[in-house]
C-alpha cells in the first residue's frame, strides 16, 4: 500500500490539497485521510483524483505519470483483496473454532451433572443391589472416560483458537522484531505498517524507543508525515504527540522546515499563503504547530522561523512567531534574544497575546536585560493595539508603580494609533 501512497503523494506535488478536495467535492480531511493513512482508494475515486489534478493549476501530468499510479493502484489492491482473502479465512476459520469450544463446553458440563448423578447412584446400589451396583459401575467407568475426552478436546481447541488469533495478529499488523536493528530500515519502507506496528505496543515507554529508533530511517517530508497522520489515524492523539514531540528535538532544522511545510500547506505556493489560503486544520498539523513553539530550543525555533522565511513561507513562520508569542515571560525574553532581526514583530504580536500584568512584566524583563528598544517595541505595540480596558489596565500599573517612563513610551504607541 505505501508503494502506492508514496506515488500518489510525488503525483500530488504541486497541487494545493484544498482547492484539489473542492472540485473532487470532497472534505480536504478526506482527501488527507486518502493521501496520508492506510485507507485503501477504490477505482472511481482515483478516476475522479486523476481528473481533478489535470485541471489544476501546475502543469497536465503526463500519460507516463498516470500509467505509473494506475499500476502502483492496482498492485497495492492486488496486494490488499489477498492479505483481505486470507483475513478473512482466519476469521471464519475462527469463529467456527470458537462454536466449536462453546458446544464442547456444553457437552462437557451435561456429562459432568450426568457423572455426578450416576456417581451418587453407583454408592447407593453398593448398599442396596450388588447386581446393579457392577452394571453401574461399568457405566460409570465409560462415563467418567467420556469426560476425560471431552476435558482434553476442550483444551486442544482453546490452543486452537490461541494458534489462530496470533495467526490472525501477525497478519493483521506484520510484526517485525523491534529488538533487531536490521528491522528498522525494512520497516521504515512502509511508514503505514510502521505505524500499525507502533499502535499495537501497549507500553508507551516501549512505543517511544521503537519510534526513536524508526523516525530517522523515514524519509523527510513524506514518509514522517504519513507515519504520524496513519499513528494518529489508528491510535489516536494520546500515542502521536509524546512520538511527536520526542522526534522534533532531534530533527535536523531543514528536515523540520520541509515536514512542517507539506503538513501545513500540502506543496502551496507562497501566493497562495499571501491569499489566506493556508489553514491549519489537521489535528496532525496543530500538533506539530503547537509543540515546534513550545518544546524548541530558542537557537533552533530561530533558525527554523529565518530558513521559512527565506523559502518564501512567511505565513506559516508568522503562525510559529504568534504562537510563541503567548509563551512565558522568560521564554520570550530567550527566543526574542536568538530572532534578532525577526524579534521586532515577534515582540509585538507577545505584547498582544497577554494580559496587561504579564506586558508589565515582560517591559520590565527586558529593561533589566538593557534591552531597551525591545521595551520601546512591546509599549509601542501595546499602545498602539491594545483595546479598551486591557489599555486602561496597563495604564493604571504603571501610573501605581511610577513608571513614568514605560507610561510614556504606551502613550506614544496610542498617539501614532490615534494619527493613523
Amino acid at each position: 500500500m505505501y508503494a502506492f501512497k508514496k506515488g500518489l503523494y510525488e503525483f500530488l506535488s504541486g497541487v494545493h490539497r484544498r482547492r484539489l478536495a473542492g472540485r473532487m467535492h470532497m472534505e480536504p480531511s478526506t482527501l488527507s485521510r486518502t493521501v496520508s493513512t492506510n485507507l485503501r482508494v477504490t477505482q472511481s475515486r482515483l478516476n475522479d483524483l486523476i481528473t481533478a489534478v489535470q485541471g489544476s493549476e501546475r502543469r497536465p501530468p503526463t500519460p507516463q505519470e498516470i500509467v505509473e499510479l494506475r499500476t502502483l493502484h492496482a498492485r497495492a489492491e492486488r496486494e490488499a483483496d489477498n492479505e483481505a482473502f486470507t483475513l478473512r479465512g482466519l476469521r471464519v476459520e475462527r469463529d467456527q473454532a470458537v462454536r466449536r469450544r462453546l458446544e464442547l463446553e456444553d457437552t462437557l458440563s451435561s456429562a459432568r451433572a450426568d457423572l455426578a448423578q450416576l456417581r451418587a447412584r453407583t454408592e447407593q446400589a453398593l448398599q442396596e443391589d450388588g447386581e446393579r451396583a457392577t452394571e453401574d459401575t461399568a457405566r460409570l467407568t465409560a462415563l467418567e472416560a467420556r469426560v476425560r475426552e471431552l476435558e482434553r478436546a476442550v483444551t486442544e481447541a482453546v490452543q486452537g483458537i490461541i494458534a489462530l488469533e496470533e495467526r490472525l495478529t501477525l497478519l493483521e499488523q506484520r510484526l517485525p522484531d523491534l529488538d533487531d536493528p536490521q528491522s528498522m530500515p525494512a520497516l521504515a519502507d512502509d511508514p503505514l505498517r510502521a505505524a500499525q506496528v507502533l499502535t499495537a505496543i501497549s507500553d508507551e515507554s516501549e512505543r517511544l524507543a521503537a519510534a526513536d529508533r524508526l523516525i530517522p530511517e523515514l524519509a523527510v517530508p513524506a514518509g514522517i508525515l504519513m507515519f504520524y497522520t496513519e499513528l494518529h489515524h489508528s491510535a489516536g492523539a494520546e500515542a502521536l504527540i509524546p512520538i511527536v514531540e520526542k522526534s522534533l528535538l532531534t530533527m535536523p532544522v531543514g528536515d523540520l522546515a520541509a515536514l512542517l511545510v507539506a503538513a501545513a500547506f500540502g506543496d502551496v505556493t507562497p501566493e497562495d499563503e499571501e491569499a489566506g489560503e493556508d489553514r491549519l486544520t489537521a489535528d496532525v498539523r496543530d500538533a506539530l504547530l503547537d509543540l515546534i513553539h513550545k518544546r524548541l530550543e530558542a537557537g533552533t525555533f530561530a533558525a527554523l522561523v529565518y530558513l521559512l522565511e527565506a523559502d518564501g513561507h512567511p505565513v506559516l513562520a508568522s503562525a510559529l512567531l504568534t504562537g510563541a508569542a503567548q509563551g512565558a515571560v522568560p521564554d520570550v525574553l530567550e527566543v526574542s534574544a536568538a530572532l534578532r532581526g525577526l524579534a521586532a514583530p515577534y515582540l509585538q504580536e507577545a505584547a498582544v497575546a497577554r494580559h496587561p500584568q504579564s506586558i508589565a512584566e515582560l517591559v520590565a524583563a527586558l529593561r533589566t536585560e538593557d534591552r531597551d528598544p525591545d521595551a520601546q517595541t512591546v509599549l509601542h505595540a501595546a499602545g498602539g493595539r491594545l483595546q479598551g480596558g486591557r489599555l486602561t489596565q496597563l495604564t493604571d500599573l504603571f501610573k501605581a508603580s511610577g513608571r513614568t517612563h514605560d507610561l510614556r513610551a504606551l502613550q506614544e504607541g496610542a498617539t501614532q494609533r490615534y494619527h493613523e
